[in-house]
């Protein structure tokens, strides 16, 4: 047993994993560090999210606009989602724990190749690429569900899937849109890559659907039952489906925001050749699936009264997972290692800048 331990710490040249992880920080190839499966880069991606999440503690983000967000379940939780000391702790807890299912995702079906923490430090990224964005929004929460439909409809691939997991996109979607309603727009996602995932069965969209509906369901007659129907329809879900207010300006900043946002799906797009080498068919349809899901997700700008910039964590998913694969399907690392260095810096600075630029 001893042995079989030596040579699994060991690589081919002898040398201990942390021997090379050393190396890499020696050559500054930061990347580089979290393309394995070691423990101890698990440890590395917390130390990546404070070198933004520190942030979060010197600069007061506007936590009140909470309570104009289009969201039914958030009001439940306004206390924590307020309060800033909770909210700073709730928002690094709840990314950092999605980051590493994420990754967990993308590795478990065969999207990064190999074992990589690459997709853990894309999706930290994403939540740092506006000044007020990075708090524990109605919308970070709601990824949670989203992150379960996705991969209970990855899961869906197999021939003798469960009805259970066709069910558990629906309703995942629902739960994310009970904290923050544009995230409806998914289910048309769902619907569409369900059909790329699998051969059209009846059965099985009606499952959808009604997974998709339940939520809805159960939470109309609780107001029904407390006489509130009507108001929860007009005040909490309908309103929000008005003449679209934009509550951030349109500066540099946000253009830098939206350029950050695309620059993933043009990098997987540019490189798909690679992104497909050595990959099967069904590895094939789950990035046909990636692509679709900030496509549909442009939908939701246009389902909004209010709009705020924390709106843009709704394609932290996709973006994240879309960035990190182009990323790994690169030949050249130091051009994956550019362009990650680039984002990086980017990002840094758009989170301090106001130490950087009095």
């Amino acid at each position: 047993m001893f042995k079989q331990y030596y040579f699994a710490a060991h690589n081919k040249n002898g040398c201990t994993d942390i021997q090379v992880t050393a190396h890499c920080i020696k050559q500054k190839n930061v990347l580089q560090l979290f393309r394995n499966n070691q423990i101890f880069t698990a440890l590395l991606v917390l130390i990546y999210f404070l070198f933004f999440g520190a942030n979060i503690w010197f600069y007061a983000n506007d936590l009140t606009i909470f309570q104009n967000i289009p969201s039914t379940l958030s009001g439940a939780l306004s206390g924590w989602l307020e309060h800033p000391f909770f909210n700073k702790i709730g928002f690094s807890l709840i990314v950092l724990i999605q980051a590493l299912i994420l990754n967990f995702i993308l590795n478990e079906f065969k999207l990064t190749k190999k074992f990589s923490f690459v997709p853990a430090v894309c999706f930290i990224l994403f939540h740092f690429t506006y000044q007020d964005i990075d708090s524990l929004s109605p919308l970070v929460i709601a990824n949670t569900f989203l992150i379960w439909s996705l991969y209970s409809l990855f899961k869906s691939y197999e021939k003798r899937v469960s009805l259970g997991t066709v069910f558990n996109i629906g309703f995942g979607i629902a739960l994310a849109c009970l904290f923050y309603h544009s995230y409806f727009v998914f289910f048309i996602w769902a619907l569409l890559s369900l059909l790329i995932i699998r051969s059209f069965d009846l059965q099985e969209f009606i499952l959808l659907i009604l997974g998709y509906i339940t939520p809805f369901f159960f939470m109309g007659t609780y107001h029904f039952v407390n006489d509130n129907l009507s108001n929860w329809w007009s005040n909490e879900i309908a309103i929000h489906y008005q003449t679209l207010a934009v509550f951030y300006p349109m500066n540099m900043q946000f253009y830098l925001l939206i350029a950050l946002l695309i620059v993933p799906f043009i990098l997987a797009a540019s490189n798909i050749q690679g992104i497909y080498f050595k990959t099967t068919a069904r590895e094939k349809k789950y990035i046909h699936v990636l692509f679709l899901m900030p496509v549909i997700g442009l939908l939701s700008i246009l389902f909004q009264n209010n709009l705020y910039s924390v709106h843009y964590v709704l394609f932290a998913i996709p973006m994240s997972c879309l960035f990190s694969i182009a990323l790994l399907s690169y030949k050249s690392l130091i051009a994956a290692e550019i362009i990650h260095l680039v984002v990086f810096m980017l990002i840094l600075g758009i989170q301090y800048q106001a130490f950087f630029f009095q």
